[in-house]
């Protein structure tokens, strides 16, 4: 049986916060949603990191699917804190084979942004991530 988007995200989550490196930084606050989606958070749930799929397309009549995964990581003291845990989050993914039917790489570098209204300073990444269904 394929596996759905849901399971998919929650495959990703479980394999990405069971890296200690992570979880030293965010416990287990890193959420399969954008940010400005997700409930209200106070000081003290930050660091946090976000996940979002993008449209994907298949190819090969439907036996490989690949789309985007943009990953952010936001935090309320600082982009260098924001950058950390992006940089724990992209070590533990990069090029790396979640099972033989899933992998995802890395392009480019992560972006800094920063939202006035929340004061979150947020580092922001894309990667490819390729799977069979």
């Amino acid at each position: 049986m394929a596996e759905t988007v849901n399971q998919f995200k929650t495959n990703l989550r479980t394999f990405v916060l069971a890296d200690t490196a992570v979880t030293a930084l965010i416990g287990q606050r890193f959420f399969g949603a954008a940010l400005a989606t997700l409930f209200h958070f106070d000081d003290s749930q930050f660091p946090l990191a976000t996940f979002v799929i993008g449209p994907g397309a298949e190819t090969h009549q439907g036996i490989v699917h690949t789309f985007d995964l943009d990953l952010a990581a936001h935090s309320k003291d600082s982009h260098d804190e924001a950058q950390d845990v992006y940089d724990v989050l992209r070590t533990r993914l990069l090029n790396v084979i979640i099972s033989p039917r899933i992998t995802i790489s890395f392009s480019g570098s992560p972006q800094d942004l920063y939202d006035e209204t929340g004061r979150i300073y947020s580092a922001f990444g894309r990667a490819r991530v390729t799977r069979i269904p």
